[in-house]
């Protein structure tokens, strides 16, 4: 009997995270490891789309809330093989009018997921606005990562973050930071004090960080992953040690 496949959200309460890369590089290293895995760019910037699609798409997600369409329809299959996007969609921003809706859209698009599908990789808009709420309240066994990079005020997002998940948990009390990941880390001393913090204060969940490194940062403008980019890289090397870990603590619990 097939697995269920393992839905995980990349909310980012503060913006500028790096949470995009993340979970396009993610993806894309868990597909390279033999994990069939589906990116859903719910960010009406559709940022995630722009760095993975050469062209526009045709139909979006926007298309699947609509009834337009189903998932696996709009699903395009990405240059990384075992690696779908379902694409965003500027016509998001209009779900943010209507919550009881999407609620309820969301949840049947989500179940829609092809059977083949290990892993679903949400990328939600930063804030915490309707979209948000809706996606961390209805996702299947409440996995949420957390991207930050090494700044104060990504800490004091990251403490918004916690607290939106106490608020949520009457509507899912599945709902846990299950790991925290840090992004465009380097050798200096705020960097090594804010990565300490993290340590005494989350442990384990911190998971392995991914350095400053300008070929992620140029990875969009070629719409490929670093992975695909540059896999001799020590960008792609730390993407990759991520995805053991991610594949060990999240798609395996």
């Amino acid at each position: 009997m097939p697995r269920s496949p393992k839905l995980v959200a990349f909310p980012h309460p503060k913006g500028g995270t790096g949470s995009t890369s993340i979970v396009r590089d993610l993806g894309t290293a868990l597909a390279a490891r033999r994990h069939p895995t589906l990116l859903v760019d719910l960010d009406p910037l559709c940022a995630l789309s722009f760095s993975i699609l050469d062209d526009a798409p045709a139909r979006t997600i926007a298309d699947c809330l609509d009834g337009r369409a189903r998932l696996e329809e709009i699903a395009v299959e990405t240059s990384q093989k075992r690696l779908w996007l379902a694409p965003g969609s500027a016509r998001l921003q209009a779900w943010d009018r209507k919550p009881e809706r999407l609620s309820v859209d969301l949840a049947r698009v989500l179940r829609q997921t092809p059977e083949e599908i290990e892993a679903v990789l949400l990328d939600l808009p930063a804030g915490m606005g309707v979209i948000v709420r809706t996606a961390l309240a209805l996702i299947p066994g409440g996995r949420l990562v957390a991207v930050l990079q090494p700044r104060p005020m990504d800490l004091a997002g990251l403490a918004d973050l916690f607290g939106l998940v106490e608020d949520l948990r009457d509507r899912n009390p599945d709902l846990a930071v299950r790991a925290i990941v840090a992004t465009r880390t380097n050798r200096s001393a705020l960097c090594r004090d804010v990565l300490d913090a993290l340590r005494r204060e989350h442990g384990p969940r911190l998971f392995p960080t991914v350095r400053e490194s300008s070929l992620i940062a140029r990875a969009p403008l070629r719409h490929r992953s670093v992975v695909e980019t540059n896999p001799a890289s020590g960008a792609t090397e730390d993407v990759l040690a991520l995805a053991r870990a991610f594949v060990a603590m999240v798609l395996r619990d």
